[in-house]
């Protein structure tokens, strides 16, 4: 009776442990929701063998909230924050005219006049991360740009 008791306890101990992950463990890793702000990180670009990592520069210093956002009604935004002019302690946004966007599956073509115009496929897409990849030839030599954000939080 002991054994048995040992058994399911132990049981339900492995079956508790396994059961709890979070959203970067999805099995479906383009599952997330696209509507929101996601911050930019970082930028993969791959020729051949060659891989070039560059983290996300664009915030101008002291004002590290630069974000991009599909909104309702396919609406995209993409929104810089720079120093004030009359005061560089406060940070002041700045964005472009609203573009559109669509989304059919996992891919995803941004339309307006937008450093981010263009066509993707996302790649990954979960509750707090989201990467978009797009691939282009150059000569013989095929390149791909991969987009790494983090989603904003909700304050």
């Amino acid at each position: 009776m002991k054994s048995i008791k040992f058994l399911l306890a132990f049981v339900l101990f492995a079956g508790i442990s396994v059961s709890c992950s979070d959203d970067d463990d999805n099995p479906n890793p383009t599952g997330g929701t696209l509507e929101g702000r996601w911050i930019p990180t970082e930028t993969v670009v791959k020729s051949g063998n060659n891989e070039i990592v560059n983290d996300y520069t664009g915030h101008q210093p002291g004002c590290d909230k630069d974000y991009i956002e599909f909104a309702a009604g396919n609406v995209f935004n993409k929104v810089d924050y720079n120093p004030d002019i009359n005061n560089p302690s406060i940070c002041a946004p700045s964005s472009a005219a609203p573009a559109s966007y669509t989304r059919a599956e996992n891919s995803l073509t941004i339309g307006g006049n937008t450093t981010y115009a263009g066509t993707y496929t996302i790649t990954r897409l979960t509750n707090s991360q989201m990467r978009l990849s797009s691939s282009a030839s150059t000569g013989a030599a095929g390149v791909t740009t991969i987009l790494y954000f983090d989603r904003a939080s909700s304050n």
